[in-house]
């Protein structure tokens, strides 16, 4: 049954309450940060929760699913899930923020660790009430509108292989999603990438600028070769203060090192960079890749890297464990295809509980 826009609107107004009597509830949180939101427990378990995704809102109460990382200490690779979010809202048009009150998340899914469903769901009903207040009311109305245009009918589950990309040095990848959009900056003759991230910006000329780590790398083309930009277009940093302020930008600053407390700089370090267009996964090697054996069964492994790499001798085929989903291919260079979870070989079955593997 179609819900009468009157009465969406009746229920919507009937919630904005004065901004004085929100404020006054408020806390550090009162504020939309930016998405995604990063939290970290006492036991250093990393929870990375991104944009909720409308189910439906009709003013009072809201409905969404957000994707969730969660990283565990010593884990090579995240798991990725989603949760499932009820809330009631409070709206403050003045300040264009919705309030979060009453939270309720009803459940979680990890396909990968249905083991750690539950434990992750306690935390997760910890975590969000407590640091995911507010959410910015434009982005909650363009979720809404994305909602009611994407068909009832969810479609079905693509298993298509990404471009999997190997590298045995220090590599980065960034992603864009399709081919570059660009929009060109006001009073500037550079552009920006919008499609991505990252914050990637061309000049008149073509040449192509990325910020990374403490300045920035250049290329002729999106496909190389990347070199440390020795000298910046005149209104790089006018573009910089722009990207940070909107705190939507990743300026792939990397992390700090947990000795010296130290992040990364080009003038020690100047990782590879590919760059993709379509679905891609990074896997980096320190060196060329180290094969050894599984006790007990004809698996090998790559040990020097933290993704999932095997080789089954029985087929000479490589397998790949990514975000859930396995696939193989004769070379890890070569073409990938996909193998569903019950088509792989039974050696896998066999691995040893005191494998690192």
């Amino acid at each position: 049954m179609k819900r009468r826009p009157v009465l969406a609107i009746i229920m919507l107004t009937s919630m904005v309450i004065s901004s004085a009597l929100i404020r006054a509830a408020q806390d550090e949180n009162a504020a939309d940060h930016g998405w995604p939101r990063v939290f970290k427990t006492a036991d250093g378990t990393t929870y990375t929760v991104f944009q909720p995704q409308i189910v439906s809102w009709d003013g009072f109460t809201l409905k969404s699913y957000e994707a969730v990382a969660v990283q565990l200490p010593g884990a090579g690779q995240p798991l990725y899930g989603v949760a499932y979010l009820t809330a009631r809202t409070l709206v403050d048009k003045e300040e264009r923020l919705v309030h979060l009150d009453n939270q309720t998340i009803s459940a979680a899914k990890f396909p990968s660790a249905p083991e750690k469903e539950s434990s992750i769901l306690k935390e997760l009903r910890q975590i969000c009430p407590k640091y995911m207040k507010t959410i910015s009311l434009d982005r909650l109305e363009a979720s809404l509108a994305a909602a009611k245009g994407r068909k009832k009918a969810d479609p079905p589950l693509r298993n298509n292989p990404p471009r999997i990309i190997f590298s045995q040095k220090p590599a980065i990848l960034v992603y864009i999603d399709g081919d570059p959009r660009y929009s060109p900056i006001k009073n500037t003759n550079l552009s920006r990438v919008l499609n991505t991230r990252v914050l990637l910006v061309r000049d008149s000329s073509g040449k192509f600028y990325l910020h990374l780590f403490n300045g920035y790398v250049e290329a002729p083309t999106l496909s190389g070769p990347w070199s440390v930009s020795r000298k910046l277009p005149k209104d790089m940093m006018v573009v910089e203060n722009a990207a940070r302020s909107s705190q939507q930008v990743d300026m792939l600053e990397g992390q700090e090192d947990p000795q010296t407390y130290q992040k990364p700089a080009l003038e020690k370090l100047q990782p590879q960079i590919f760059v993709s267009t379509t679905p891609a996964e990074l896997i980096v090697t320190e060196g060329p890749p180290r094969y050894v054996s599984i006790k007990g069964t004809e698996l090998l492994y790559i040990e020097n890297t933290s993704a999932n790499v095997f080789k089954y001798m029985g087929d000479e085929k490589n397998y790949v464990l990514i975000s859930g989903r396995w696939f193989r291919s004769g070379s890890i260079y070569g073409s990938w295809e996909y193998v569903p979870g019950k088509d792989l070989p039974g050696d896998f079955t066999k691995i040893p509980d005191d494998s690192p593997k």
